[in-house]
């Protein structure tokens, strides 16, 4: 598997193929009772995508392997932490947003 830890190392195309293979394991196997909106399921096959192509905790690496509408990285940091938020847990110390002073 190709090292993404820095952006440019990573093509897209593996990127979504991941993407693409995480969605069909995971939809089938998780009930719409706990997802209820399929945007967290996405969310969430791009946070796995991110964290096995850039072999870190950081939002911000992984923003940098999501694909998305959003046009700045600081977006799509937020929508996965939303998603950690999402989880019923505070998101303090969970994972790192990669931006100074703050966490999760």
């Amino acid at each position: 598997m190709a090292d993404c830890r820095d952006s440019w190392r990573c093509p897209n195309t593996l990127a979504h193929q991941m993407y693409d293979d995480l969605l069909e394991a995971l939809s089938p196997i998780l009930p719409r009772t706990v997802y209820q909106d399929v945007r967290r399921v996405r969310t969430l096959a791009w946070a796995v995508t991110g964290l096995c192509l850039t072999h870190t905790v950081r939002l911000g690496a992984w923003a940098e392997v999501v694909e998305s509408r959003a046009q700045y990285a600081a977006s799509r940091v937020r929508c996965l932490a939303r998603l950690s938020a999402s989880s019923g847990h505070s998101s303090t110390g969970m994972v790192s947003t990669g931006v100074a002073g703050r966490s999760g």
